[in-house]
């Protein structure tokens, strides 16, 4: 199956990709607009793509599917709440579903070295983005902004930015280490205690 090319980036894109993306700024906290979040996070994805498009590294594959683990993390704290709109409730159904045929692909990208087969599944993984951001962007979000009530939609905001913060914080040790080998086995204690 032939896969389309996107068209060439523009010279603003192009700019910005050969740039080390730093991400410093801070995320909105836009208590009108409770999905700036995701929307920032959107076009901070684009930029991602748009740097490994030019530069076609394996460093900036891992990161665009790290990033993309993060997002869907957050997309999904934001589909339980959001799924309960009648009008939403197959498009969140779909969303989900594309997250894990997503998230397959990026398994088996994690498995490449760069060179032709990357970059082509790099490409399909950007397509699907953009059309899963697009239809996001186009039915989800403008329907939660017209059926939830303004403190529902502030509420929705708060709960976006927290579950962000708690996916930016370092991790923490795992439960099974925390109870000090307790029902590990033999082979898991032999790797803890190297």
């Amino acid at each position: 199956m032939a896969r389309k090319r996107p068209p060439a980036p523009t010279q603003a894109a192009q700019a910005a990709a050969t740039k080390p993306a730093k991400n410093k700024a801070a995320p909105p906290r836009d208590a009108d607009d409770p999905l700036a979040l995701l929307r920032y996070e959107h076009r901070a994805l684009e930029s991602l793509f748009a740097q490994f498009g030019l530069r076609k590294e394996r460093q900036l594959a891992s990161r665009v599917c790290t990033n993309l683990t993060s997002h869907f993390k957050l997309e999904d704290a934001f589909y339980r709440e959001a799924g309960s709109i009648p009008e939403i409730h197959g498009r969140v159904d779909t969303a989900i579903q594309e997250h894990g045929s997503m998230e397959d692909l990026m398994r088996a990208i994690g498995k490449l070295d760069e060179g032709d087969a990357l970059n082509d599944e790099m490409l399909e993984l950007q397509q699907l983005v953009e059309q899963h951001v697009r239809e996001e962007e186009r039915t989800i979000f403008p329907a939660v902004m017209k059926r939830l009530p303004r403190q529902e939609l502030r509420q929705l905001g708060a709960n976006l930015r927290a579950a962000k913060d708690k996916l930016s914080e370092p991790p923490t040790r795992g439960r099974k280490q925390a109870r000090q080998g307790e029902d590990l086995t033999e082979e898991e204690r032999s790797i803890a205690a190297r």
